[in-house]
């Protein structure tokens, strides 16, 4: 059994190479693409084509396998917690952007308050009186008691509360999904160790005691600013044995323990969201991993009963471990570095990144089962923790999904002049309330083969999302014609810009780019000195 840091060790390191190219033959089958662990030139792993694609064909279409929505978005764009599908309905979308809208509006309107004489006090009088108008009608969209027309041309599924309760949290922070299976998937994989659960101040949403069923797949599936921390404890107990039901003395027994654990989860997310929103994310993979490994230890024990247990009852730390490497291979290619050295930021900054991912792992530990933390206590380490934000920070793709609210106007536009008069009466004040730049779903995400693309500046490739790209998985499209056998490539950066701006901003990917249009710019830069 080897020690803590051996364990630490040997979860950094990179896996064999059989065993990546066996996962990833597994990951690219029917894809007609595969991953060579050598691109050369020094890049690591590469994607490759073994067929043809011709300009604009999709060449990969791949589900995260971790992603989460950043905060700011969550009041904008309300969305499936699992897939990031639009969920609700258009009427729910709408009055979510005006009353945003006309709160700005208010907040504004107080900024820009001075003396006024009669007449403008009037007209001042008249624009609240309108804007608390259309707020009263934004909340009646909000909560179904208004329709707008023509909405059922963009439908869009029935929002499914989370089963822990969370999802009655106040402005849009909680979870809610786009079907039972969704939600029973992010329940079974991670949420349920997230779960911040019903709020006090909302008793008819839907509780729960936050226990469930553990059986997991561990396998694939923007800073923001939090409102005041929830005031209930949450849901969050130790995850079931595979295909059990806890007894309700267990439940009390949950309950009492995890009032500390819920202040702990509250104070996560409160720290993750005023300073870096992927610990988020980081946390997800980290329930992800302890579920699977949680799940994998109840299989085991079943088939090979009291044999693998301690006198305690407890797993053996050996048979603990031995779950926890075969949890944790999803994210085992990922890059390897800790978070604060995968930039090019000073040593001062380096070293309040390091306290910052610190004070986050300390949050996030205190807010898990107990259980879990001592079965698997390789996972709650720093170099761990710090080396899942690192991967993040290098390879991880902005997620984003199109707001329906596009194709919706798109749709009135496109009816007969008397249809869209009609139309545009009972809507037109909600719609010359909408932004001009409706907002999407934002978010980031890992992406298994995504994340095994090399940097190009010339890039062969691009992820874009198209109208009919309704959830969170990565698109990417050949921007020219692919040969087999030729590398997938894509641009991290801004590829307009001029050669040394380039270069500074993939210093922070830890490389300097030799592509073949920068080695012609450098070629052509010393031919021009000379």
């Amino acid at each position: 059994m080897p020690t803590l840091d051996a364990q630490v060790q040997e979860l950094l390191a990179s896996p064999a190479a059989h065993s990546q190219s066996a996962r990833y033959a597994v990951l690219t089958a029917g894809l007609n693409l595969e991953v060579h662990l050598d691109a050369g030139d020094g890049k690591g792993k590469g994607l490759f084509a073994t067929k043809d694609f011709e300009q604009g064909e999709i060449v990969l279409h791949e589900a995260p396998l971790a992603a989460f929505q950043h905060t700011n978005s969550r009041r904008e764009a309300i969305v499936c917690s699992h897939c990031f599908r639009f969920v609700g309905s258009l009427e729910k979308q709408v009055g979510q952007q005006v009353s945003e809208a006309v709160d700005e509006a208010g907040r504004c309107d107080l900024d820009a308050a001075a003396p006024v004489d009669d007449s403008s006090a009037s007209e001042a009088g008249s624009h609240q009186e309108a804007l608390m108008a259309l707020h009263d009608d934004a909340l009646k969209l909000l909560h179904g008691r208004l329709t707008l027309p023509h909405t059922d041309a963009v439908p869009l599924p029935a929002a499914v509360p989370c089963q822990g309760g969370c999802s009655g949290f106040k402005d849009c922070l909680g979870d809610r999904y786009c079907s039972p299976s969704c939600a029973a998937d992010a329940w079974q994989q991670y949420h349920q160790l997230l779960c911040m659960g019903p709020e006090e101040e909302q008793p008819e949403c839907n509780g729960g005691s936050g226990s469930g069923n553990s059986s997991s797949d561990s396998g694939s599936g923007s800073q923001g600013k939090s409102q005041d921390k929830a005031k209930a404890p949450a849901a969050g107990s130790p995850p079931l044995r595979a295909g059990t039901l806890a007894g309700q003395e267990e439940k009390e027994e949950a309950r009492g323990r995890n009032q500390h654990q819920s202040e702990a989860l509250q104070e996560f997310f409160w720290h993750a969201d005023h300073t870096n929103d992927i610990f988020r994310l980081a946390a997800i993979v980290v329930a992800k991993v302890l579920l699977a490994a949680d799940c994998l230890l109840a299989q085991q024990g079943r088939e090979a009963g009291a044999s693998s247990s301690s006198s305690s009852g407890e797993p053996d730390s050996a048979v603990c471990w031995q779950a926890l490497l075969a949890a944790w291979q999803p994210f085992a290619a990922g890059h390897k570095g800790p978070w604060w050295e995968c930039t090019a930021a000073p040593p001062e900054a380096a070293a309040d990144m390091r306290q910052l991912a610190s004070d986050s792992l300390g949050l996030l530990a205190a807010a898990l089962p107990p259980r879990l933390v001592s079965r698997f206590p390789a996972l709650i380490t720093l170099p761990v923790w710090g080396s899942i934000i690192g991967m993040f920070e290098l390879n991880n793709l902005s997620l984003f999904v199109a707001n329906p609210l596009q194709r919706w106007l798109l749709h009135l536009d496109s009816l007969p002049h008397e249809e869209q008069a009609a139309a545009f009466e009972v809507a037109g004040p909600f719609i010359d309330s909408l932004p001009e730049e409706l907002p999407g779903c934002e978010g980031s995400g890992f992406y298994a083969l995504h994340s095994c693309c090399n940097h190009s500046c010339s890039p062969n490739a691009e992820a874009f999302k198209r109208d009919e790209d309704e959830d969170g998985s990565a698109v990417i499209l050949a921007l020219r014609a692919i040969k087999a056998g030729e590398e997938i490539t894509l641009s991290y950066i801004d590829e307009e810009a001029q050669l040394e701006e380039r270069q500074q901003q993939l210093a922070d990917y830890g490389f300097r780019c030799a592509c073949d249009r920068c080695t012609a710019e450098e070629l052509a830069a010393l031919l021009q000195l000379h």
